[in-house]
C-alpha cells in the first residue's frame, strides 16, 4: 500500500510582500512549525492534537504577540517608509473573520499569487493602505500579532495564519494585515487511545519505524508490528501482516481517526473498512 500523505497534493500559499515579513520577523518570530512538501515551495504546518484543539476553540487565536517599545517602533517606521507604495489591507472592525466565505480549492498551491490578501481586500470595512501611510500609525504601544485559525478544507484541516499590526487610534482599533498564509495540517501524533467501556487499547510507537497495540486490561502487547503508512486528512493509516497457516497471506489496513472518530480495519482480502472502535482519543 504505497500511499502519500494528503498534504503532498494540496500544498500551501502565502500572500503579501516578503519585505513586510522581513521587516517584522526580528521583532515577532514565526512560531509555526513547518515541514517542506517534496521538491515544491510548499509547506505543511505541524500541529499536535492539543495544539489544534486549542486553536479551534477561538476564531482569532493568538500564537504570538509583541508590544513595541520606542526603539522597535522607530525601526519599523524607517523600514515601512522605505517600502513606499506597497499596499496591504487594513480594517477597522474588531474580531473580523478574515477567512469566512472563502472558497478553498483542493490544490492550494495552484492559486494565483496574492490570493489570500486579494480576498481580504474585498471584505467589508477593509481599505487598501500603503506602507508609507502605515508608518504614520506605528508607535510605541502598538502591537505585532501572529494569529491562527483551523479550517476544514475540501480534503483535510488547514491552518490559516496572519501577521498583523494593531494600534488604537482614539477609541478605534486599527488592524493592518501584513502577511497571510494557509497550510495543510500534518498532525504530529504521539499515541492513540480507544474510548470504550472495556478492552481499551493504546496505539503508540515502539521505535522509529514501528508502532504497537497495547492492551490496558491485560497489561500486554497485542501487536508489535503495526506500521504507520500515511495520513489522509481524517485518518492515520497503519499496516498489519495477516497470517494463514503460519504464513503471511496479506496486509490488513487500519485507519485511526485523528479527530475523535472511529478505528476501522480492512482485511487483506476485503475492499471495505469495518469499524472496530467507535471513538478514539489522539494525543
Amino acid at each position: 500500500m504505497a500511499e502519500s500523505n494528503w498534504w503532498n497534493e494540496v500544498g500551501s500559499h502565502c500572500s503579501g510582500e516578503a519585505a513586510f515579513l522581513t521587516s517584522v520577523s526580528p521583532i515577532l518570530p514565526n512560531t509555526i512549525r513547518t515541514t517542506k512538501i517534496g521538491q515544491t515551495q510548499s509547506y505543511a504546518a505541524i500541529l499536535t492534537p492539543d495544539e489544534s484543539t486549542a486553536i479551534q476553540k477561538q476564531q482569532d487565536h493568538t500564537l504570538n504577540r509583541h508590544v513595541l517599545n520606542a526603539k522597535e517602533a522607530n525601526t519599523l517606521v524607517k523600514k515601512f517608509e522605505e517600502l513606499g507604495d506597497q499596499k496591504v489591507p487594513a480594517f477597522f472592525k474588531a474580531g473580523a473573520n478574515l477567512i469566512a466565505g472563502l472558497a478553498i480549492p483542493k490544490k492550494i498551491f495552484e492559486v494565483a499569487a496574492g490570493w489570500l490578501l486579494d480576498w481580504v481586500f474585498g471584505l467589508a470595512d477593509t481599505k487598501a493602505v500603503v506602507a508609507r501611510d502605515i508608518s504614520l500609525l506605528i508607535a510605541e504601544g502598538g502591537a505585532l500579532r501572529q494569529t491562527a485559525q483551523v479550517l476544514k478544507g475540501p480534503v483535510g484541516r488547514l491552518l490559516f495564519s496572519t501577521v498583523l499590526y494593531e494600534v488604537d487610534v482614539g477609541s478605534e482599533k486599527r488592524t493592518i494585515v501584513l502577511y497571510a498564509c494557509i497550510f495543510p495540517i500534518a498532525v504530529k501524533v504521539s499515541r492513540f487511545e480507544t474510548e470504550s467501556p472495556a478492552n481499551n487499547k493504546v496505539v503508540q510507537p515502539i521505535n522509529d519505524k514501528t508502532w504497537g497495540i497495547f492492551d490496558l486490561e491485560s497489561n500486554s502487547w497485542d501487536e508489535k508490528d503495526f506500521r504507520p503508512s500515511h495520513q489522509d486528512g481524517e485518518y492515520m493509516y497503519f499496516l498489519q501482516d495477516e497470517y494463514e497457516n503460519n504464513n503471511v497471506a496479506g496486509q490488513a489496513v487500519h485507519r485511526l481517526s485523528l479527530w475523535g472518530g472511529d478505528w476501522q480495519r480492512k482485511h487483506y482480502d476485503s475492499e471495505k473498512f469495518a469499524p472496530i472502535y467507535l471513538s478514539m482519543k489522539c494525543a
